[in-house]
C-alpha cells in the first residue's frame, strides 16, 4: 500500500497552504503521520476496514471499499474532486 500512502500524503500536503486556516491546521497536522517515527503505526491506516452489512444491505459500486492500489487511487480523486466542489 506504499502508493496509497504517497498518494495520501501528496493530496494532505496540498491542502498545507489553504486559505481556510482550520484546513491549513488539521492538514499541517495530518501530514506528520508520514515522519519516520509513524511508521509502524502508519501501516494500519491504510489497511482496508472490515465492513459487516445485513443481508438486505447492498453496497454500490461507487461506494464499496477500496480492493486494490487502483481502487484507493481512484476514491481519494473522486473524494478531492467532490470536496473541491463544496468549497467552491
Amino acid at each position: 500500500m506504499p502508493r496509497i500512502a504517497s498518494k495520501v500524503k501528496e493530496l494532505v500536503d496540498g491542502y498545507s497552504d489553504h486559505a481556510n486556516v482550520e484546513i491549513q491546521q488539521r492538514a499541517c497536522e495530518y501530514v506528520q503521520i508520514f515522519n519516520d517515527q509513524w511508521a509502524e503505526d502508519r501501516q494500519g491506516l491504510f489497511e482496508p476496514i472490515p465492513f459487516k452489512a445485513d443481508e438486505g444491505m447492498m453496497v454500490s459500486q461507487q461506494n464499496r471499499a477500496a480492493t486494490n492500489d487502483e481502487d484507493a487511487v481512484a476514491q481519494i480523486t473522486l473524494a478531492s474532486f467532490i470536496h473541491k466542489q463544496s468549497v467552491a
